[in-house]
């Protein structure tokens, strides 16, 4: 059965357990330890979760594991076979990547203690999670999906991303190494991007940690 070492409030390993959902994969979970990253190290030589191991390989970088899934098992694709919507695809990566998750990364760093944590600080970084909110609400209320008809590897990247600002009430998020408080910081109102946020909970609930939100 596939294993995966997985740090549960972490986004990037939402990511992955929202695709294992989606696609109907098994898999046992292994819960990593946020203070002792042997385990993580033994699997794959580096620090990082999420990481997989299935078919013999172990594997990091959740954008990397959901390539594999989508090569390796049926069931609903994660990724079209279309040349133009492949591109598509990989541009909203992209945009998580360099976008979402640079501001993000503003507030997690702040929680972590590695970045000067100021009400400044934290309404800025809030101030550019709206505005990439914005842009996936001006696709969003036109269509269901980021890309074709159905749900792929844009909308679990994204989505993933968004769970703090959207879920950030969760008992599981609240419950994360963050702190209840600090998980408040990521909270957008419930009027901003409503399609966005609706959008946000219908990929989550293929997590299971989630799907009772």
């Amino acid at each position: 059965m596939l294993k995966l070492l997985t740090l549960v409030p972490s986004p990037n390993n939402v990511k992955v357990r929202v695709a294992l959902g989606y696609k109907g994969i098994a898999y046992e979970e292994i819960p990593q330890d946020p203070e002792d990253r042997a385990a993580c190290l033994d699997m794959s030589g580096q620090a990082l979760t999420p990481v997989m191991q299935d078919k013999g390989v172990s594997l990091f970088d959740s954008a990397a594991i959901l390539r594999f899934l989508h090569a390796n098992y049926p069931g609903p694709d994660l990724f079209p076979q279309d040349f133009e919507e492949m591109k598509k695809v990989e541009r909203w990566e992209a945009f998580g990547r360099f976008g979402v998750k640079d501001s993000l990364g503003s507030i997690f760093m702040m929680a972590l203690g590695r970045m000067e944590l100021t009400t400044g600080n934290v309404l800025s970084a809030r101030k550019e999670l709206i505005v990439h909110m914005e842009a996936l609400e001006a696709t969003l209320v036109k269509r269901d999906w980021l890309v074709g008809s159905a749900m792929s590897a844009a909308d679990i990247t994204l989505a993933s991303l968004l769970i703090y600002c959207v879920m950030g009430e969760h008992p599981v998020l609240k419950a994360s190494f963050f702190g209840p408080t600090m998980t408040e910081y990521f909270l957008v109102d419930a009027d901003v991007c409503p399609k966005t946020q609706a959008w946000v909970r219908k990929v989550a609930a293929y997590d299971s940690w989630l799907a009772d939100s």
